[in-house]
């Protein structure tokens, strides 16, 4: 297992991080946002806050070794 950094870039300029431990980088993305459905995932991000992210509204997602 290794530990990634999963970073979602909104529309809106601000960012949004959570350390992940997975086997790829495209499970941690997985393990990262949780859908919710509709459209929405769940985040919760380092500092400790759960966060609903509409999809429409992520600019990209991006996975780097932490």
């Amino acid at each position: 297992m290794q530990k990634f950094v999963v970073t979602v870039h909104m529309v809106s300029g601000r960012t949004y991080s959570k350390t992940v431990e997975s086997d790829t980088q495209k499970k941690a993305i997985s393990e990262a946002l949780v859908p919710t459905g509709e459209g929405t995932f769940l985040l919760d991000d380092d500092e400790g806050c759960s966060i609903r992210l509409y999809k429409r509204n992520i600019e990209s997602v991006e996975s780097a070794d932490a």
